[in-house]
């Protein structure tokens, strides 16, 4: 686990587009941010186990956070239980490599070691969250965050405090960036991210509803005469149009800050626009899947680009990536079936 190689191989397991975008970026800013990736993915293992109860997922993930300042502790992390309720080998052996992980963490810089702790608390704090909301309810009876505060707070912790790690990390490692005002492009990143979590809770709404998980807020629901139980029914799709056109512009808002953020790093740093650029496009293709969705809570649609899609965007951003004008045709051209699709679906 000490050599970059193993770093590399335990991602490709557990996630192969992180792995893609890891291998583009500066070679410092790659050890942290795969320990902090690896460290994020087991928390959100143990999370989402639910063969386990939600009090042993709790006191293992406060247990997964005390390692990260006492290192004693991270043999503690572990047990078999904890194992026994993971099903996908691969993850499986993300939670025993956990120990290892950790004595990797414990071996960083003292910079790099408070970034990570701060991103990693945050995320773990989201997952608390999600499995202190929606444990004691039954698939049948879905609960809803209560308004847009508690969304825009929910993303921020689970992806939007990534883009600000992202942002303290490559601004450390690539003097090219030396000009940032770093706080500023924090705050981006930050939007960057909650576009991203936006995307992926309306893609995945059918899905989460029949977990019992409604992550659009009750408010507004009561607006329209609806429950998180109504929304169980596909005919509903109709009715809650308004509520998901809402968010896809709000998620297009974040995603404009997310093509600044690309801007502005300089064009010959063409490695690092690449690993920017990547999850913004794949992020607006998808929503605008959803976009032309006929029905948004039909559970059996499985929204995704396919691989082939990801392998020619790839490719094409090569060309694309150190100029400006393109990226910005490229990205409005998406943002344009977005928009038609709401205006016009």
């Amino acid at each position: 686990m000490r050599t970059e190689h193993a770093f590399l191989a335990q991602l490709k397991s557990v996630s192969r587009s992180f792995y893609l975008t890891l291998r583009v970026l500066p070679a410092g800013a790659r050890r942290p941010i795969a320990i902090a990736y690896l460290l994020a993915r087991a928390a959100d293992t143990i999370a989402d186990s639910t063969e386990i109860s939600a009090a042993q997922r709790l006191a293992a993930l406060i247990i997964l956070r005390d390692a990260l300042e006492n290192p004693s502790r991270q043999a503690d992390v572990v047990t078999p239980s904890l194992i026994k309720g993971v099903k996908d080998p691969a993850e499986r052996r993300l939670l025993e490599s956990i120990p290892l992980v950790l004595s990797e963490f414990h071996s960083v810089g003292a910079q790099d070691k408070d970034s990570i702790v701060k991103v990693v608390s945050v995320l773990i704090s989201g997952m608390e969250l999600d499995i202190q909301r929606f444990h004691n309810f039954p698939q049948a009876h879905p609960i809803a965050l209560a308004n847009a505060s508690e969304l825009d707070d929910y993303i921020y912790r689970v992806a939007g405090c990534v883009g600000a790690f992202w942002t303290e990390i490559i601004s450390r490692y690539d003097k090219a960036l030396s000009h940032w005002d770093v706080a500023a492009m924090s705050e981006q990143g930050v939007c960057y991210g909650k576009a991203l979590q936006l995307t992926n809770i309306l893609r995945d709404l059918p899905e989460d509803l029949c977990e019992g998980r409604c992550y659009l807020p009750l408010d507004e629901l009561c607006a329209v005469a609806l429950t998180p139980q109504h929304l169980l029914e596909a005919e509903t799709s109709n009715t809650v149009k308004p509520i998901i056109h809402k968010w896809l512009k709000k998620a297009l808002v974040y995603y404009g800050e997310g093509e600044q953020y690309i801007l502005a790093i300089p064009w010959y740093c063409f490695r690092l626009r690449l690993a920017a650029l990547w999850p913004l496009l794949i992020g607006l293709a998808t929503l605008a899947k959803i976009a032309r969705l006929n029905c948004y809570l039909d559970v059996s649609q499985r929204i995704k680009v396919t691989r082939p899609w990801v392998y020619r965007m790839m490719i094409l951003s090569i060309f694309c990536v150190v100029s400006n004008r393109l990226i910005k045709i490229w990205i409005a051209d998406l943002r344009q079936q977005i928009e038609q699709a709401i205006i016009d679906p």
